[in-house]
């Protein structure tokens, strides 16, 4: 069993990151010249579309005195672990641990907001296997309303076989958005590209 370590990344341009690995001793064999050791890890993508969150007060309009928080997906960190015997392996475990901007607005009147992202593999897709959701509350400190953090460790198991192998499985994530926050983000992106 090893295990692969990646390093924190910022996601640009196409909100693409891909966990990347640095080699141990045991990926050598001594008895042989060349070397070997377990499959790239999985490719993680932040969607375009649900990589930022706006939340407005209920029953307001779209003015700024009525956000409640906005939060943006910068990055993450973590590793992967490929579990099988003799070469063939049965799953990959994922950990993560997603970085996030959050910036509480006029509307928030407490100390802390809810939020909700979520981790898919569209391999899956439709069935509810392939999607699960992360609740979190976060507190902002007195005195700021604006916080960078690395999120807690979640773990993704993926089973794998010989039409699924993990270099090949896409894993999706992003924020878990209203009809009407999906539709404002790619109104947001539209007006970006008008501006270029």
């Amino acid at each position: 069993m090893i295990v692969k370590s990646i390093s924190y990344l910022t996601v640009v341009g196409l909100f693409m990151a891909v966990l990347t690995a640095c080699e141990s001793v045991d990926n050598f064999n001594p008895f042989s010249d060349t070397k070997s050791g377990p499959p790239m890890c999985p490719t993680i993508k932040f969607l375009k579309d649900a990589d930022e969150i706006t939340v407005y007060k209920s029953g307001a309009g779209k003015d700024l005195r009525d956000i409640i928080f906005e939060a943006e997906l910068t990055g993450f960190k973590g590793e992967c672990e490929y579990v099988g015997n003799n070469g063939i392996h049965t799953k990959v475990v994922l950990t993560l641990q997603l970085g996030l901007d959050i910036t509480r607005g006029p509307a928030e009147k407490t100390r802390s907001v809810k939020l909700s992202y979520f981790v898919a593999i569209p391999d899956f897709f439709p069935k509810p296997e392939g999607k699960v959701s992360f609740n979190r509350v976060v507190i902002f400190p007195q005195e700021r309303n604006s916080i960078t953090l690395l999120d807690e460790a979640i773990k993704i198991v993926i089973p794998l076989n010989k039409n699924r192998r993990g270099p090949q499985t896409k894993v999706l994530v992003g924020f878990e958005l209203t009809k009407s926050q999906l539709e404002f983000n790619r109104q947001r992106i539209r007006n970006r590209g008008l501006r270029k």
